[in-house]
């Protein structure tokens, strides 16, 4: 039980996430394990529960553990790395050997070309463009949330397509497009939207890492204009060196 006094400075909500911390950090608690309840944790402690809670939120600001609804919470695992080079695909971008990666689709709608959209795609601004959005999962934790944009007057069906084969690059095999190329890539941290946190399963204050990027068919003309938003906090952007 933690004592009443604050010799060290530190208050007893301080206290049980410093030794909750070092059992991380020492791997008492291994990345993936899941942590005793908040109700165990308080007889453990020798206090009450909201204590508890303070130290736990105090952990998950640090990255170090994750609160799953109604499954728990969880010591955070390494990152994930994504691969950026010249054949960018989901399923070969998240190098994590052994875990299954899936896509699931969230939405598909059209909307109008904006600035940078049309500039990528050599469109005019207001062109009409089918979005695909998609969220990514790696051994069913939810990784990206992926904005696939396609012009609508030459890939009209492409939203059926991907339902249909579950890839985008099934979905442009259909168009005659056999294989397409990353043609450039932009890297930012941005604080995600309200939807896209909960689709990510992470803070809205915290940042995600923003890609923005378009590919180019075989004959260089472009295909697809997209925006990828990856968990801050559970995946690293690798830059693959062309040379």
């Amino acid at each position: 039980m933690l004592g009443t006094d604050d010799r060290d400075g530190l208050s007893r909500w301080a206290r049980i996430e410093r030794e909750l911390r070092e059992d991380i950090e020492l791997g008492g608690l291994v990345p993936g394990s899941r942590l005793p309840s908040e109700h165990l944790l308080a007889e453990r402690f020798g206090v009450n529960r909201h204590t508890v809670r303070r130290a736990l939120s105090a952990l998950q600001e640090r990255g170090l553990i994750r609160v799953e609804q109604g499954k728990g919470t969880f010591v955070e695992e390494e990152p994930v790395n994504f691969s950026v080079d010249q054949r960018t695909r989901f399923t070969t971008a998240a190098h994590s050997d052994g875990r299954t990666r899936s896509q699931r689709l969230v939405r598909a709608y059209e909307l109008p070309a904006r600035a940078e959209a049309a500039r990528c795609l050599q469109l005019r601004a207001g062109a009409p463009l089918i979005c695909i959005e998609v969220q990514g999962l790696v051994d069913s934790r939810p990784m990206l949330v992926g904005y696939h944009h396609f012009d609508a007057r030459r890939f009209p069906d492409i939203a059926q397509a991907y339902q249909e084969t579950g890839s985008i690059t099934r979905a442009l095999q259909r168009y005659g497009i056999s294989d397409y190329q990353r043609k450039e890539t932009q890297i930012a941290a941005v604080l995600p939207t309200a939807a896209e946190a909960r689709l990510l399963k992470q803070p809205a204050n915290r940042p995600a890492l923003r890609t923005e990027w378009f590919n180019i068919d075989e004959a260089g003309l472009p295909v697809e204009y997209g925006i990828t938003l990856h968990a801050g906090d559970r995946s690293q952007i690798v830059v693959a060196n062309p040379g």
